[in-house]
């Protein structure tokens, strides 16, 4: 008879203990969802003043592309396979004197420095 006295006692405390953390477990379920409505209301107002890339930038070639010539771009080291696609693709050829279509330049930590001639590119198709 002491052990069923015991064992529902224990039971009882078991009871206790559940309904405890039920309790504790609706509370942080409601801070979670205070919380994610209000970050939820912050990126809202965030997305709206930050200018995405994403949206911003062109997805498909520009009208100019589709009656211009591609611009082939390529590395020092492959200027071998730049000039034989130039050729194939029929692509515009520019003077020396006009300067590169991109130049290679490092800065003073020997990370790349790559610019573009935008007046060449834009617009264009470009094969890398």
């Amino acid at each position: 008879m002491s052990q069923e006295g015991n064992t529902l006692l224990r039971v009882k405390a078991l009871e206790e203990e559940v309904a405890r953390q039920n309790i504790r477990l609706a509370q942080l379920e409601a801070t979670v969802e205070a919380a994610s409505r209000k970050s939820s209301k912050s990126s809202a107002q965030q997305q709206s003043s930050v200018l995405s890339t994403k949206d911003h930038r062109a997805s498909v070639p520009g009208v100019v592309a589709r009656w211009t010539k591609p611009v082939v771009i390529a590395p020092p080291g492959l200027e071998e396979l730049r000039a034989k696609l130039v050729k194939r693709l029929g692509c515009e050829a520019f003077a020396e004197e006009l300067g590169p279509t991109v130049s290679y330049e490092r800065f003073k930590s020997n990370d790349p420095n790559m610019r573009f001639n935008w007046a060449r590119v834009v617009g264009r198709r470009i094969v890398f």
